[in-house]
């Protein structure tokens, strides 16, 4: 695969030096703002998280702080993911790394919605097996999806099961994004990537000024396969893109006081304009991130040395909040909840890393030498068939609706 271009160690933003960075910090801290902003809506309403969300009066009305967070994650993704695949001598080892980071953890806390939330989501308890079709949702699980029975939490203001778990399967189609770019040898032409992110932030703008609807939002995610011009696509994929724009530019990017003043000023600026903010997020919003994450100043690198909760919290959050929500009487407030849910989030995150996610990791490939192009590319296009037909296959009840 060639010379690392993200592994210049004179650069600010370089990645040569393993977990010398911010991110592990940086994924808990955005995981935390997504069970702060369920808290609003799961407690209340969406109305009212509209309405006092912190992160939406910041930015004057533009976004909540859960669609942020997930902004972030997402451009922490594509930066990581295209050096994964850089770093891995075959496709089949890319496709294990990438399976192990996100399925483990992902079935164990399907399962817990199921056999743990789901009883105490219904009353009397046993209405849940007659809501819900345990082949079905366990297909569901292998997608990557947690089925919402009808009549859970009847009395809260939300009623799904899990409402995180969405972004999950988007996250892993990127995955196979990189995988399929790399075998047709865009990753080699990082001016390819450019032009797709130019053109997610271009689709993203036309749906936020034109508002034009491209297919559908909500649940077409949840129901079909996701296709290029669905609702959400344009939004996850700009920041997705920007991350894995990063990591072929970011080297060439200048990282100083000025630039970081002039890119929160243009961000700050647009929030409280008419338009432009579609613009401002994707591009000042990822670099004032990157800027953090490789700061100087401020290292709190071995923040995830003990354990990594991020996605633990993010997994086990909704629907704890929604048991705290349905049984804690009388209602606390949303700030008490947040406390209260992140705190057991983080207990019960602390246990899928290290009886969950930890182990299987340590299942993976290790990073071996990087291999040329072409020749992971042949290796890529003969292990990759039968994972991208399975996941076909996978897909194919759903299309059939």
């Amino acid at each position: 695969m060639g010379t690392d271009p993200a592994s210049d160690p004179t650069h600010p933003w370089s990645l040569g030096s393993k977990r010398a960075n911010n991110f592990d910090f940086l994924r808990f801290v955005l995981a935390s703002v997504v069970v702060y902003s369920h808290s609003l809506a799961l407690l209340c309403s969406d109305e009212y998280a509209a309405r006092h969300d912190l992160f939406r009066r910041l930015t004057h009305g533009w976004a909540n702080g859960g669609n942020l967070a997930v902004n972030g994650f997402l451009a922490i993704s594509g930066l990581l993911v295209v050096q994964s695949y850089f770093n891995s001598g075959s496709a089949w080892a890319y496709l294990q790394k990438r399976v192990a980071r996100i399925y483990p953890g992902f079935i164990v806390a399907s399962l817990f919605c199921l056999l743990c939330v789901g009883p105490l989501a219904f009353d009397p308890p046993g209405r849940l097996w007659s809501a819900v079709s345990v082949p079905r949702y366990l297909l569901d699980t292998l997608n990557l999806r947690v089925e919402n029975p009808p009549g859970a939490f009847p009395a809260n203001p939300t009623h799904e099961l899990n409402g995180s778990a969405w972004v999950l399967m988007i996250e892993f189609w990127f995955y196979l994004a990189v995988l399929l770019l790399g075998l047709v040898g865009l990753l080699r032409r990082p001016a390819i990537l450019l032009g797709l992110f130019a053109a997610s932030v271009l689709l993203y703008g036309a749906q936020q000024e034109l508002h034009v609807r491209l297919l559908d939002h909500g649940d077409y995610f949840r129901g079909y396969i996701p296709i290029p011009f669905s609702g959400h696509w344009p939004r996850v994929g700009s920041f997705f893109l920007a991350g894995a724009c990063c990591y072929f530019y970011g080297t060439r990017v200048p990282v100083n006081g000025r630039m970081l003043l002039t890119a929160a000023g243009f961000l700050a600026a647009s929030c409280f304009l008419p338009r432009g903010y579609w613009l401002t997020l994707p591009l000042c919003g990822t670099y004032l991130l990157f800027a953090f994450a490789f700061s100087k100043r401020v290292q709190w690198h071995g923040f995830a040395r003990r354990a990594d909760l991020s996605y633990g919290v993010y997994l086990y959050s909704w629907p704890i909040q929604q048991l705290l929500v349905r049984f804690w009487k009388p209602h606390p407030d949303p700030h008490t909840l947040f406390v209260a849910a992140l705190s057991l989030a983080c207990a019960c995150a602390w246990a899928s890393w290290h009886w969950v996610e930890k182990p299987w990791l340590a299942r993976k490939p290790r990073t071996g030498v990087p291999v040329s192009p072409s020749t992971f590319e042949g290796k890529a296009r003969s292990a990759a068939g039968p994972v991208l037909a399975a996941s076909g296959i996978a897909y194919q009840r759903d299309t059939s609706h």
